[in-house]
């Protein structure tokens, strides 16, 4: 038997959404005699002994703690919760591009004559001047729009976009350097 504990990181926020995702996996896994006891608890029988496993946040993250586990239960938690980390992201990176899809919709004015340009013109056919483009979704970065920087590179993005990113990538999609959501300017 074995105790172990998995740190799944910057997913406290979604807490409630990760125990749903993981209670629906773990329980089509091949652990036969599962049970959801509580909210964040669950009680595996094998044979004559019980173990635990426990999902709890800890700051930013999250904690599995799994104690009197056998191998295969060790197996199968450890792939649950890359599974369920798995689906988030792909989910956060579709709802990602779909915000991104329907923004290049959109009409954005010259930030220094305020003409109407489309989002993906390199300058400005009027003034002449070159636009900034968001290095996430590679669009005009228009008048008005709050926007972020990268403190390595300075590459410049829409402000929305960049959170976004870095939540799924940790990392500037220009330079690669490392990035979080309280280094950036």
């Amino acid at each position: 038997m074995v105790d172990f504990e998995i740190v799944i990181y910057d997913f406290a926020d979604i807490y409630n959404i990760f125990l749903e995702n993981f209670d629906r996996r773990i329980k089509n896994s091949m652990i036969k005699n599962i049970t959801r006891v509580k909210e964040p608890c669950w009680d595996v029988i094998e044979g004559s002994l019980t173990g635990y496993i426990f999902i709890y946040p800890r700051g930013n993250d999250l904690i599995c703690w799994v104690r009197n586990a056998s191998s295969k239960t060790e197996i199968e938690v450890r792939s649950a919760v890359v599974d369920v980390q798995t689906e988030i992201y792909l989910y956060d990176l579709n709802k990602a591009e779909t915000e991104i899809n329907q923004s290049e919709k959109r009409i954005v004015d010259c930030p220094k004559c305020g003409t109407p340009l489309s989002p993906d013109a390199n300058f400005c056919l009027y003034c002449g001047l070159d636009l900034k483009k968001c290095m996430v979704c590679n669009l005009v970065i228009g008048r008005g729009e709050e926007t972020i920087k990268c403190p390595n590179c300075s590459g410049q993005a829409h402000r929305a976009h960049l959170l976004e990113y870095i939540k799924i990538k940790a990392q500037c999609p220009l330079c690669g350097k490392p990035l979080n959501k309280n280094k950036i300017i």
